[in-house]
């Protein structure tokens, strides 16, 4: 009298697995006093976005080959993200 409709309905991990992922790099750059810098990458961090020992060192921006001007005492730091997109 009453028909299973379950073997007609795709499980999550089809219907996951029928929507194609592609996954891209994002680059983040903090450039700023190194106090802020890490203060920043602290609270990126306890957002859960970004753990703090995925963050390059810092370094100096002394060589100005940048096009952002930096002030006299900024470092920089960067992190590479791979992002997942449906």
């Amino acid at each position: 009298m009453f028909q299973s409709t379950s073997a007609a309905q795709p499980t999550p991990a089809e219907s996951a697995s029928a929507t194609p992922i592609s996954h891209e790099s994002v680059r983040h750059l903090l450039v700023g006093s190194p106090r802020v810098v890490k203060y920043t990458q602290g609270q990126l961090s306890q957002a859960g976005y970004a753990e703090m020992l995925r963050w390059t060192d810092l370094f100096s921006l002394t060589n100005g080959q940048l096009i952002i001007t930096p002030g006299p005492s900024d470092v920089m730091s960067m992190l590479v993200k791979l992002v997942h997109l449906v």
